[in-house]
């Protein structure tokens, strides 16, 4: 995630998980709670697509 999630990724949702989720939301501007909503993951969809431009 650009850099937000730092350490080997094991496919479970941590809290270094959920801190890297908050800090994107906070720079996002999204409400801050570390957690996974549809609305979260279409937001990243939307970046993703926007950044491969």
């Amino acid at each position: 995630m650009r850099g937000f999630y730092v350490g080997a990724v094991d496919g479970r949702i941590g809290e270094r998980t959920r801190a890297a989720i908050r800090r994107y939301q906070q720079e996002a501007n999204l409400p801050v709670d570390g957690q996974v909503t549809p609305a979260l993951a279409q937001r990243l969809r939307e970046d993703t697509a926007t950044r491969a431009r």
